[in-house]
């Protein structure tokens, strides 16, 4: 549904009971509210994405209306910060994609105490996150993506994590020692998070297939490490501030590669002894 409209009547959503996927998005944010009267019946809702529009089911509303909701995305989560069904997250038992755009100082608080009981959860996507730090991740986490978060100091990690992406998180600087326990992880990816090296900790990382680095435009080169990882694939330096190619591309890591990505680098000489 996208509209322009002023209120949803409860009646226009209340009797499709076999409804499994609500995407609701409103040109005008936070003026049109999404409730109990609105949802109660539809107890069948697998996928649930509001844009522009404010959830305000009560804890025990959303016990009884999502306990077969696989997939919910709030943009921006901050306009319902008060609603009740933020207490009902970890009991959600097919939750396994929480997608959240926006936070509050008091939204913050509810979701960091919750997010750790959420032991469905799979993927995880946090834009405009406004702390220094991730909360303790729930272990069944295999996805996690946060962009947008200016502020972040510490680099996210937990051992079940299959693929990471952090972008335009240019305050990044502490890298957590549990990081190398990493070993599950086949995607990495660190976009213009004002990186000007790769830490030893994410490079020897075992598993990972794809590493992208791109729009860090103060890196300008890689650490030794690098060349021993045989799984890695896929490397992506664009954008950074190499001068030449990287030494670890001559050794094991340069007969393990299908794509490189070496654009946007200004000051990049290829030559014979390059």
């Amino acid at each position: 549904m996208d509209a322009a409209f002023a209120a949803i009547p409860p009646a226009a959503i209340s009797r499709l009971q076999r409804l499994t996927s609500l995407v609701l998005f409103q040109r005008d944010p936070n003026t049109v509210r999404l409730g109990e009267e609105h949802l109660n019946a539809c107890t069948a809702l697998r996928h649930l994405h509001l844009l522009g529009v404010v959830p305000t089911l009560s804890e025990q509303g959303a016990r009884r209306s999502w306990q077969q909701l696989q997939r919910l995305s709030i943009q921006p989560a901050s306009s319902c910060q008060e609603a009740g069904f933020w207490h009902a997250l970890p009991s959600l038992a097919s939750l396994t994609s929480l997608d959240i755009t926006g936070f509050s100082a008091e939204l913050l608080q509810r979701f960091s105490t919750r997010l750790p009981a959420c032991t469905t959860l799979e993927q995880l996507i946090l834009t405009g996150y406004s702390d220094t730090a991730v909360p303790q991740l729930p272990t069944s986490l295999t996805l996690l993506f946060v962009a947008e978060s200016p502020g972040m100091l510490w680099l996210p990690s937990s051992p079940a994590l299959r693929s990471l992406t952090l972008g335009n998180c240019p305050s990044l600087a502490e890298i957590p020692g549990q990081a190398s326990a990493m070993v599950h992880l086949t995607s990495l990816q660190l976009v213009e998070c004002n990186l000007r090296q790769l830490p030893a900790e994410l490079a020897v990382l075992p598993a990972v297939e794809k590493l992208n680095l791109s729009s860090n435009s103060m890196l300008s080169d890689l650490p030794g490490q690098l060349a021993c990882l045989s799984s890695l694939r896929q490397l992506n330096l664009s954008g950074c501030a190499l001068t030449q190619v990287p030494v670890g591309l001559g050794g094991g890591l340069g007969s393990s590669l299908e794509y490189l990505n070496l654009s946007r680098n200004t000051s990049l000489v290829l030559d014979d002894g390059g």
